[in-house]
């Protein structure tokens, strides 16, 4: 599974339902990713004071796209 985009990385925390964003450059915390049981989907929760372009959002579709194909092999 790609977790380490142009931007942005993702590291798993543990737990099959958060997903930190990070900065790969800086190590800067952006936000998480949740999993919400209850919706069946992923939850974006970013860090305040953060802003997103357009090439971040895609890598977290991108990266979206690869967790449910992963869950929904299960």
């Amino acid at each position: 599974m790609k977790t380490k985009y142009k931007y942005i990385e993702f590291e798993f925390l543990g737990t099959a339902n958060i997903w930190t964003i990070k900065n790969w450059r800086y190590n800067q915390y952006l936000g998480q990713l949740n999993y919400i049981e209850k919706w069946k989907q992923w939850e974006l929760a970013p860090n305040d004071d953060t802003g997103w372009t357009m090439d971040c959002l895609a890598d977290i579709i991108d990266f979206v796209k690869q967790l449910n194909n992963t869950r929904n092999s299960f």
